[in-house]
């Protein structure tokens, strides 16, 4: 009943569903509307239950969702302890380099996916650290952890996309 490739799948689509809660808490949140942020985690369970029901092969797309969840665990635990980030940062920008690179993309819509899928992983991990006090008390922690994860999210599509173009380039010059 479980497979590997089903469970890649799985990760993929419980990305792109907590992505989906995420993008609903962005447009709709107010501070009456507090319950909102638990569409991030019902969306994440709903796609992954989704997953397991599909019938494609993802590889790319679901590679990312681990990504975020491992480069934003990385950053939230990392920020607040003072190290020097920028040298850390340029890490994490090679490491998604290399990721969106290494794996290769089952298609045009998986390397899309990749996108989607980091961001739900790092919006489900942000829920899951919500009240994590040493990140809340330096200032600009919270800020600065958004967008160095957006901008890795923007890494890995890219180096997504290239590796795509790259496979579909040599089918179509060496198969000649």
């Amino acid at each position: 009943m479980f497979s590997m490739s089903k469970t890649l799948t799985s990760l993929a689509y419980a990305g792109l569903g907590s992505f989906l809660g995420f993008l609903a808490v962005v447009f709709g949140y107010s501070v009456d509307r507090e319950y909102l942020v638990y569409l991030i985690p019902l969306g994440a369970i709903f796609g992954f239950v989704l997953g397991m029901k599909s019938d494609e092969e993802l590889r790319s797309s679901p590679a990312s969702f681990l990504a975020g969840v491992i480069f934003t665990t990385l950053l939230v635990f990392l920020w607040p302890e003072g190290i020097p980030l920028r040298a850390i940062i340029w890490v994490l920008y090679v490491l998604a380099l290399f990721w969106g690179l290494a794996v290769k993309p089952s298609g045009f819509g998986d390397s899309v996916l990749t996108f989607p899928a980091y961001l739900g992983g790092f919006a489900l991990l942000l829920q899951l650290f919500k009240g994590y006090g040493p990140l809340q008390e330096v200032e600009g922690a919270l800020t600065g952890v958004i967008f160095t994860s957006g901008k890795l999210s923007v890494v890995i599509l890219s180096a997504s996309l290239v590796r795509w173009t790259f496979e579909k380039f040599k089918r179509f010059t060496f198969s000649r």
